[in-house]
């Protein structure tokens, strides 16, 4: 009733025609820049659209549970009583930009990643007990969208979105969307990846590492703020140990990143030099009754510089979790 009588009084019209449809709140290219005109920045829309800024003030921002379960009303208008009210496709600028990340920098991420290997085997008397690569490509990031409006798509706290990519920590079908890994006593998680800014893909991107329950996580950005810091030159100062700079240049090894987390009461010791910025120690507090550390990781990517929009998850390599624990014959004396 407040919309029709809004429109009626914005328009002088006695009978006018609209729907409104639940959407999620990403389902769109937003307007980034506001300085600028609409048809400048080209976003994606409806024709026309009007979506509130707020779908339901009741639930404070801080209810993590309610807010993310919010159904966002979206206005859709017809020029005439007369029009079909089917929902309008918007014609959608392609995410691709042809530079496809596990194509350019995939064996570079193998020679890295097998350098690690042998330099905890070797160095640290430690072997890889797991990996998991974060899953980008989830689901309603293809853009489908007669699936995502017929909500066939249960993404949880990740929203489809036009303008970001979100990886997601290891979806299994029985458990869930978070399924956690098992970091055992003693061990040590090491994420490898592409910083996606520093490969042009993207505007933004973070890392995040976390415990199960996220009572801990320690992120990591494409250019450090005020409270988080930046992964640049993290996979140049690991590359420098595990002798990976051997093998991958300076230029590839400025646009990936190695990322170490260890546990407490572990044998490795974060490196001293420049290595140190890039190794954080896992409080004691999250662990198991049996020491292990049951973690989870994502990332994030926004905007594309080319394309404008969210980069194509295709293109993106997905960060790389390798879990190292004690030798068992090291344990066992």
């Amino acid at each position: 009733e407040l919309v029709e009588a809004g429109l009626k009084a914005s328009t002088g019209a006695n009978d006018v025609a609209f729907r409104v449809h639940g959407l999620n709140s990403s389902l769109v290219r937003t307007w980034q820049n506001q300085t600028e005109l609409v048809n400048v920045t080209k976003p994606d829309a409806f024709r026309p659209m009007v979506r509130w800024s707020v779908s339901d003030p009741t639930v404070p921002l801080t209810d993590v549970d309610a807010y993310t379960e919010l159904v966002w009303p979206v206005l859709l208008l017809r020029k005439s009583a007369n029009e079909p009210e089917k929902l309008i496709e918007p014609a959608l600028i392609p995410r691709r930009d042809g530079a496809n990340e596990n194509i350019v920098y995939g064996s570079q991420l193998t020679t890295i990643q097998q350098s690690l290997v042998d330099w905890m085997k070797t160095e640290h008397k430690m072997d890889l007990t797991g990996t998991a690569q974060l899953n980008l490509l989830l689901d309603g990031m293809n853009d489908d969208w007669a699936k995502i409006l017929d909500e066939e798509f249960d993404t949880g706290d990740y929203l489809n979105t036009r303008d970001a990519v979100y990886g997601y920590p290891w979806v299994d079908e029985v458990n869930g969307p978070r399924v956690p890994r098992n970091l055992s006593a003693g061990g040590v998680a090491f994420f490898v990846g592409v910083a996606h800014t520093a490969a042009n893909k993207t505007i933004y991107n973070s890392v995040t590492l976390a415990n199960v329950d996220l009572s801990y996580s320690h992120s990591y950005l494409n250019k450090a703020s005020s409270t988080t810091p930046s992964m640049a030159g993290s996979a140049s100062a690991f590359a420098s140990l595990t002798k990976a700079a051997r093998n991958v240049s300076v230029s590839d090894l400025a646009s990936l990143y190695t990322l170490a987390w260890r546990q407490n009461s572990s044998s490795f010791a974060c490196p001293k030099g420049t290595a140190a910025s890039f190794c954080e120690t896992l409080p004691s507090e999250h662990t198991t009754e049996d020491g292990r550390y049951l973690l989870l990781g994502d990332e994030r990517a926004y905007l594309n510089p080319t394309t404008l929009t969210g980069p194509a998850p295709e293109e993106l390599y997905g960060g790389m979790l390798m879990l190292f624990g004690p030798k068992l014959s090291a344990v066992s004396r």
